[in-house]
């Protein structure tokens, strides 16, 4: 009886280190997923950031256009400072498209990470319920 009673304590014991494992390991997994949320929610902040940026780049380069169009029919002068004159509105015409091309990709970039974010904070949120199962389980028993 006694022996089957030690026996008995040493299973409840081993169930009972089990759980605190499995409860650290919760406890881990929910600040890990925490933090992948917080960078998601920053690196969101930072993808509508670059999409107001791109917004206003593309007015600028409207603007511009706009304006190499209205000074185009302005212009009498000098044909050395009218080509000067255009060679500078087509170099920031240019700038502006570099620039688009460049948060434009910046934006790709964020957009594929926060996929991979979301895709980590749900294979967590499951591995978090199978471990909260697991420790469940092993309650009962």
């Amino acid at each position: 009886a006694q022996q089957e009673s030690n026996t008995k304590m040493e299973e409840i014991d081993a169930v009972v280190r089990e759980c605190q494992e499995l409860e650290s390991e919760i406890a881990k997994s929910n600040k890990l997923q925490a933090a992948k949320r917080e960078e998601a929610a920053v690196l969101k902040r930072e993808v509508n950031d670059l999409k107001d940026q791109l917004e206003s780049v593309k007015w600028a380069l409207q603007e511009a256009q706009a304006e190499e169009e209205q000074l185009k029919s302005q212009i009498v002068s000098s044909p050395a400072r009218r080509k000067r004159e255009l060679a500078e509105k087509e170099l920031e015409l240019e700038q502006a498209k570099q620039e688009e091309a460049k948060l434009d990709a910046e934006l790709e970039h964020l957009d594929s990470k926060i996929e991979r974010f979301q895709q980590y904070i749900k294979a967590l949120e499951k591995l978090n319920d199978l471990m909260q199962q697991a420790h469940e389980e092993a309650l009962k028993h």
